[in-house]
């Protein structure tokens, strides 16, 4: 509404934005506190092997069983996440938009549902995927990170419009440089959202820095080959075809024993290439993988820079400015900087060798149960612990047969209060576990707890 003032000049009305934002926030924390706190008070459970049961937002039926909460008939639901069908959950949600909006109280339904409905990852039970309940710091900073990066709601594409943010991630990307002793005035980077973006990102650089004609010519004659593991992760792939390799450049290197590629393999394959097509050009990029595949955590980088320097990537002095693919980004860098000035570098430290204490632990509870075989070995080379189910300590000589058990535990799990992973194997498809430096070793028990009562009651 314009409000036309004596002199003539129309007057808006002022802005309100801080006390909106204020009453908004100020009501989103009693949804969020509370959700955080659920997780908190199912810690204390996990060791059991069940899950903490809370209220879910259905109301009572004859369909579902209930039970008191505060007094109140409510059928109950693990702490960790109150499963549905896709189909069921989009009507649950009423995910309609409408043309009149719903102010306050419309937007906090939603938020309920939101919160109602999703996985909570704060959950001690959550030890899914490779960021599966990552480090204190993943949670109570990542929160105020989040948050002071939607208040500032910039870009971290160019320095005018984010100059604090800039310089953060400039610092921080040194400092995990020069933990590598990677020398400062030959390192840093930029911050990404996942190892896939993180692939593809040095995939192009490693041929704009080489071949710099391919900026504007493109691949051209030059028949780039990626030499990558066997059980490299498939973003690699997908790279290669975003930038004109064709997915058939990609040559799966054979891995050892422990799930790490070998050297010996890789200088072989690419002798066996170079001889094969020495009339073409060929121009070849070695890839060692690290935190992305599927049993090891890392490959042996020091074997792979020990070879010859004809057959490695040669390198070059990459300037911040040229290393970003994508106009806008996320200034994800602040949560690290943030977490690290809260803690100090030294938590990080013990943090890290607690969570593979942790592993080391896990991997001891599944050798010493005679109902599982384990793919990972000791000294853990990530902080995952990779292991079957074999009921009795035998694998069935089939390998549908174990993934179809591995699957149908997992599964089992969610109901229990645990969520993990599982990777397709020689024998089928295993579990694959993730841990962290908090991670309680009750959690730890309950799971394998779990894990063994969910494999007895399994036909056959």
């Amino acid at each position: 509404m314009h409000v036309m003032a004596s002199n003539g000049i129309t007057e808006e009305p002022p802005l309100n934005r801080a006390d909106e934002a204020q009453e908004l926030l100020t009501t989103l924390l009693t949804h969020i506190i509370p959700f955080i706190r659920t997780a908190d008070q199912d810690a204390l459970t996990k060791h059991t092997g069940h899950a903490l049961s809370i209220p879910s937002l259905l109301p009572p039926s004859s369909t579902n069983t209930t039970s008191k909460f505060n007094g109140e008939e409510r059928p109950g639901r693990p702490a960790l996440v109150e499963q549905h069908a896709p189909k069921d959950l989009e009507k649950l949600l009423g995910l309609e938009v409408p043309e009149k909006g719903g102010g306050k109280e419309g937007l906090m339904g939603v938020v309920e549902q939101v919160l109602g409905y999703s996985v909570n990852t704060w959950d001690q039970g959550f030890l899914d995927k490779l960021y599966g309940g990552l480090m204190r710091w993943r949670g109570q900073i990542g929160l105020v990170s989040e948050l002071l990066l939607a208040v500032l709601n910039t870009n971290a594409h160019v320095y005018a419009v984010s100059p604090v943010l800039t310089l953060i991630e400039r610092h921080t990307t040194i400092h995990l440089a020069s933990l590598f002793s990677l020398p400062s005035p030959h390192s840093g980077g930029i911050s990404q959202p996942g190892g896939s973006a993180s692939n593809s990102t040095a995939l192009v650089l490693a041929r704009n820095t080489l071949y710099p004609s391919t900026k504007t010519s493109g691949n051209g004659s030059h028949r780039f080959t990626l030499f990558t593991s066997a059980h490299g992760h498939y973003s690699l792939e997908k790279a290669a075809q975003m930038f004109g390799l064709g997915s058939s450049a990609v040559i799966p290197v054979p891995v050892d024993g422990e799930g790490r590629m070998r050297v010996e393999e890789l200088e072989r394959q690419h002798r066996h290439h170079a001889a094969q097509n020495a009339r073409r050009t060929n121009d070849v990029q070695f890839s060692a993988c690290e935190g992305l595949a599927a049993v090891v955590g890392c490959d042996d980088l020091t074997g792979v820079l020990s070879l010859p320097q004809q057959q490695r990537l040669g390198g070059g002095r990459i300037r911040p400015r040229r290393t970003n693919p994508q106009c806008g980004r996320r200034a994800d860098s602040l949560k690290l900087f943030l977490a690290l000035r809260y803690y100090g570098s030294a938590h990080f430290s013990t943090l890290i060798a607690n969570g593979y204490a942790n592993a080391e632990y896990l991997l001891g509870l599944v050798t010493a149960s005679p109902h599982f075989v384990a793919v990972t070995k000791s000294p853990v080379p990530c902080l995952q612990v990779c292991f079957y189910y074999a009921r009795d300590g035998t694998l069935d000589e089939d390998a549908e047969r174990n993934s179809a058990a591995t699957e149908s535990i997992a599964g089992r799990l969610v109901q229990r209060g645990f969520m993990v992973d599982y990777a397709q194997g020689e024998n089928g498809k295993f579990f694959r576990v993730v841990v962290n430096g908090n991670t309680r070793r009750g959690t730890l028990e309950g799971l394998v707890k779990a894990i063994t009562e969910e494999g007895a009651g399994l036909e056959g």
